[in-house]
C-alpha cells in the first residue's frame, strides 16, 4: 500500500475496517482448505500403500519426440518475434494513421506472444537437453553426462510449470513496463489537457445555471485566485482542416479556431512559457499525438486582404480550446471573425478540496437526439480528472503489481518445493558419483549447474523481453508526445528486469544451499 501511495500522490489513512470484507475471506479460505482437502481425499482412497512408499523411485519416463519438440520450440521462438514486430507496428499505425487500425490485430498478437513463450518452454524443456545428450564431445567431458540427464528428467517433469512461470514472468514484465508507463505520463496528461485548475465555457447554452452562479459555487468548495477571460474565434470554414485526415463531408460542421495573439501570450506566460512573436504570420498549436497525421506544408492565410504565413507547428502548448488544433494569430486578424466559445482560466488558491463534489454541483444532463440522457459537464476541473486518472492508474497498478509479486512468488516457490522433494533422490544419486570418484568440489559445481539452469531457463526469454517492451513503450512516448520521458522508460524496464532476476537468485541461492547441505555429503 505505500507503494502504491507513492505512485499515485496520495496520503495513506485508516479507513473503516469492513466485516463483508473479513467474511468473505475467511469464506474463501475454507473454501480453498475444504477443496484441497477434496482432493487429497481423492487421492489417497485411490493411491495403493506400494505407489505411496514407492513413488519417488519411479523412473522418470523418457522423452518422446525430442526432435517434434524441439521444431515446436523454434516455432515458438519465431512467432514470439512475429507477436513483437507485430505489436510494435500496430501501434505505430495507430499513431501515424490516427486509430485507422482496429484493436483486433493488436489482441492477436499479444495472445500469439503469450502462447509462444508458453510452448517455447514447454517445448525447450522436452527437446533441448535430450538432444545435447547426443553430442558425444559434450557429454564426455567430466560430470556432464550426469548433470544432462539430471537436467533432462527434471524439466521434462516440470515442463508444464516452466511454461506456466515463464508465462507469469513475460506478464509481470511487459505489464508492469506499461503501468509505470502510463503513471509517468499521467502527469503530462494533466498539464496537456487541464492546464489550469479549471477550464470554463462561459456561455455554456444549455447550462442550468449562469457564469456567475457558476463562480459562486466554485468558491463553496476553495477560494478563487485569478480568472483570465479570453475568446476563441471561427472563421465559418475549415480550410486549415483542409491540411488535416479531419476534412470531407464527414467533417463539415468542423471550422478552423483562432485565439488573439496578446490572449495567447497571457495564457502561457501565465503557464510559465515565453510570449510568441508575430508579425504577418500564424503559430498552429496541435496535439503532440495527432501532429502526425497533419500536414500544413503549404499553408496561408489570407484575412482582409492580409496573407499571413505559416511561421511554425507548435506541439509544445497545452490545450486551451477545444479542437484538434488552435491557430494563433496577430489581434487585427480576428477583427471579422465571430466569437466561437468564451473561455475562462480559473486558478485557485488551494488545491486540496472535494473535486468530486463540486464536479456533482457543476454537471447536468441533457436530452440528445436520439433520446439518451447525456452528462455534461462545462467546467474542466484538474482536480476531478486527477482522480479518475488515479483510478484507472491504481486499478493497473494495483492488479499487475499483485500479478508480479504474488503470482510469480508463488510459481517459483512451487518450482523450489519441487526440486526440493527431490532432495531424498538427488542423495542417492549424488552418492553414486562420489563412489564414482568424483570429489566434493565437482559434486558440488554439478549441483549448482543443474539447479541454476531449472531456474534460468524459465527466466531468460521473459527477462530479455524487457527490451522490445522498453522499446515499444519508449516509441509510445515519443509519438505520444513525450519525447523527455524516453529514457525514464528505458531505466524502468531495466529496474524492473532486476527486480525480477532478484527474485528468481533469491530462490535460486535459498534452495542450492538446502540441497547442498542435504544432497552433497
Amino acid at each position: 500500500m505505500g507503494l502504491v501511495a507513492q505512485l499515485l500522490d496520495i496520503k495513506i489513512s485508516l479507513a473503516g475496517y469492513s466485516l463483508f470484507g473479513l467474511l468473505l475471506t475467511a469464506g474463501l479460505t475454507v473454501a480453498m482448505y475444504l477443496l484441497s482437502t477434496a482432493a487429497s481425499a481423492l487421492y489417497l482412497r485411490k493411491a495403493g500403500i506400494h505407489e505411496l512408499l514407492h513413488a519417488e523411485r519411479k523412473v522418470e519416463k523418457s522423452v518422446k519426440h525430442p526432435v517434434v519438440w524441439m521444431t515446436v520450440t523454434i516455432a515458438s521462438f519465431i512467432s514470439i518475434i512475429v507477436s513483437i514486430w507485430g505489436v510494435y507496428c500496430e501501434i505505430r499505425k495507430q499513431f501515424l494513421s490516427y486509430g485507422v487500425s482496429g484493436a483486433g490485430g493488436m489482441f492477436g498478437y499479444i495472445v500469439m506472444l503469450f502462447l509462444g513463450v508458453v510452448l517455447f518452454h514447454i517445448g525447450f524443456s522436452k527437446s533441448a537437453v535430450h538432444l545435447l545428450l547426443k553430442r558425444e564431445k559434450l557429454k564426455c567431458k567430466g560430470a556432464n553426462t550426469f548433470i544432462l540427464r539430471q537436467i533432462s528428467g527434471q524439466l521434462n517433469a516440470n515442463s508444464t510449470l516452466c511454461g506456466i512461470i515463464a508465462f507469469l514472468i513475460t506478464g509481470a514484465v511487459i505489464c508492469t513496463n506499461v503501468c509505470f508507463a502510463n503513471k509517468a505520463t499521467s502527469r503530462q496528461f494533466l498539464d496537456y489537457n487541464f492546464p489550469f485548475d479549471i477550464a470554463a465555457d462561459i456561455n455554456a447554452e444549455e447550462a442550468p445555471y449562469t457564469y456567475e452562479e457558476a463562480l459562486e459555487r466554485i468558491e463553496k468548495y476553495a477560494r478563487i485566485e485569478h480568472i483570465i477571460k479570453y475568446n476563441i474565434y471561427t472563421s465559418g470554414n475549415g480550410y486549415l482542416h483542409s491540411f488535416t485526415p479531419w476534412t470531407g463531408k464527414a467533417y463539415e460542421q468542423l471550422y478552423d479556431s483562432f485565439i488573439r495573439e496578446s490572449d495567447f501570450n497571457h495564457l502561457i506566460t501565465e503557464l510559465g512559457f515565453k510570449p510568441v512573436s508575430l508579425d504577418d504570420s500564424f503559430i498552429i498549436s496541435a496535439s503532440p499525438s495527432l501532429i502526425h497525421s497533419m500536414d500544413f506544408t503549404g499553408a496561408a492565410l489570407s484575412i482582409d486582404g492580409t496573407r499571413y504565413k505559416l511561421k511554425e507547428v507548435k506541439t509544445l502548448y497545452p490545450i486551451l480550446s477545444r479542437g484538434y488544433f488552435l491557430t494563433v494569430v496577430p489581434d487585427e486578424a480576428v477583427s471579422g471573425m465571430s466569437i466561437d466559445t468564451q473561455m475562462a482560466a480559473i486558478t485557485l488558491s488551494n488545491k486540496s478540496f472535494d473535486a468530486q463534489a463540486l464536479y456533482d454541483e457543476l454537471s447536468y444532463t441533457i436530452q440528445s437526439k436520439s433520446g439518451f440522457l447525456l452528462e455534461r459537464c462545462p467546467y474542466n476541473i484538474r482536480a476531478y480528472y486527477e482522480l479518475e486518472e488515479n483510478s484507472l492508474t491504481a486499478i493497473l497498478i494495483v492488479g499487475e503489481l499483485y500479478m508480479a509479486i504474488i503470482f510469480v512468488f508463488l510459481a517459483v516457490a512451487i518450482l523450489t518445493m519441487k526440486l526440493l522433494s527431490g532432495i531424498a533422490n538427488d542423495r542417492q544419486r549424488y552418492e553414486l558419483l562420489n563412489k564414482l570418484g568424483a570429489s566434493r568440489q565437482e559434486r558440488s559445481r554439478a549441483l549448482f549447474r543443474q539447479t541454476f539452469s531449472l531456474f534460468a531457463i524459465p527466466t531468460v526469454l521473459p527477462v530479455l523481453l524487457s527490451i522490445p517492451a522498453a522499446i515499444v513503450c519508449g516509441m509510445i512516448m515519443k509519438l505520444g508526445g513525450y519525447p523527455t520521458l524516453v529514457p525514464l522508460t528505458y531505466i524502468t524496464a531495466a529496474m524492473i528486469a532486476v527486480v525480477l532476476i532478484t527474485i528468481q537468485f533469491i530462490y535460486f541461492i535459498a534452495t542450492y544451499s538446502v540441497q547442498k547441505r542435504n544432497v552433497i555429503s
